[in-house]
């Protein structure tokens, strides 16, 4: 999943601390996020997928 996140993030040209501001997460959090490094929650999900204007499905969906 995080690396939808990242993904999805490069593709807006965004970058973390932009993300952090839109989203209200701090930016480590974001970053531990990305690195698989802490899991995700529902809430942080969704503020995550309202900050880059995507359905949070994009984020989680696995091809």
């Amino acid at each position: 999943m995080y690396l939808k996140i990242r993904e999805q993030r490069r593709l807006k040209n965004m970058s973390l601390r932009t993300l952090a501001q839109k989203s209200a997460i701090p930016k480590s959090t974001l970053s531990k996020i990305e690195n698989n490094q802490k899991d995700i929650r529902l809430s942080e999900l969704i503020k995550i997928s309202k900050a880059l204007d995507v359905k949070f499905i994009t984020l989680i969906y696995e091809d």
